[in-house]
């Protein structure tokens, strides 16, 4: 096989596979957005967000 088309083919292979990874990863953020924010965990990312400014002993 010629090196040019064997380096191209090589080349596509590794872009489908860039492309599936960020679609996968993009999926991903989308749902833990989506886990944050659902109204049924507004009381706990609430709490969660007090941490720091509560006054306790390290």
């Amino acid at each position: 096989m010629n090196q040019v088309l064997h380096a191209g083919a090589e080349t596509a292979q590794l872009g489908s596979l860039m492309g599936f990874t960020t679609l996968f990863f993009v999926v991903m953020m989308a749902g833990w957005t989506a886990w944050a924010w659902w109204p049924s965990r507004k009381e706990q990312m609430e709490a969660a967000g007090r941490i720091p400014l509560e006054g306790g002993d390290a």
